[in-house]
């Protein structure tokens, strides 16, 4: 199985990178980035992760796909993924805009927005809905609260204590990402352009990201 992934890595990199770049790590190497942004504490309360487990996925580069399991870790984000769901073994790939990790609920990619407030929004995804031009997107931001150490005796360390937080958004027809939060009202406002919104909003109620997708089924039909 590590044999497997391997050469979809290299498949993978082949495609993607020319020999030059590969050779010389130029700006043009960029597609191939392996790096963290922050290590994950040694010790620590909370999670990094929006799931502990590892979770059954397709990891796609749109010619091949490999079955596999993945989870998401906020602080360093990275998609971490086991190809046997019960090995020790946690392998990291690239950092490619070809390749999807498709769990059942959601697909994990990486890319690169602008926000309506000309923000930028660089680094892994979270779709949730796709279709008609709509698509609902969420990007995990870790919440860190650093260890603090003893400073006398009457005092206990604490370790760092982690969790992850989800900013939300509509993206429409591929213009920029409007941030929403998980209430009607934000979605009122960008959906109202059709009659039939009003009362599915009366009789309906958001509060997860499954709310969210059935109105957007509706929205669509």
């Amino acid at each position: 199985m590590k044999k497997n992934i391997l050469i979809f890595l290299l498949l993978i990199v082949i495609n993607n990178l020319n020999a030059q770049s590969y050779m010389n790590g130029m700006a043009n190497s960029g597609p191939l980035k392996i790096f963290t942004k922050a290590k994950t504490p040694e010790k620590y309360t909370g999670s990094p992760y929006i799931n502990d487990l590892f979770l059954p996925t397709i990891i796609d580069d749109g010619e091949r796909s490999l079955e596999a399991f993945a989870r998401y870790n906020s602080v360093e984000d990275v998609v971490e993924i086991k190809v046997q769901k019960n090995s020790d073994e946690i392998n990291v790939l690239p950092k490619l805009k070809a390749i999807k990790y498709r769990l059942l609920d959601y697909t994990i990619f990486i890319d690169n927005f602008k926000n309506t407030e000309g923000e930028t929004i660089d680094g892994y995804m979270f779709e949730y809905f796709s279709d008609s031009g709509l698509r609902f997107l969420a990007r995990p931001l870790p919440d860190v609260i650093p260890a603090k150490e003893a400073r006398s005796g009457y005092e206990e360390s604490r370790p760092a204590h982690l969790d992850v937080n989800m900013s939300y958004y509509i993206q429409k027809d591929g213009g920029r990402l409007k941030e929403v939060r998980l209430k009607e009202k934000d979605f009122k406002s960008i959906f109202s352009d059709k009659g039939k919104m009003d009362a599915y909003f009366k009789e309906n109620k958001i509060k997860d990201e499954k709310d969210v997708i059935e109105m957007l089924k509706f929205y669509s039909e």
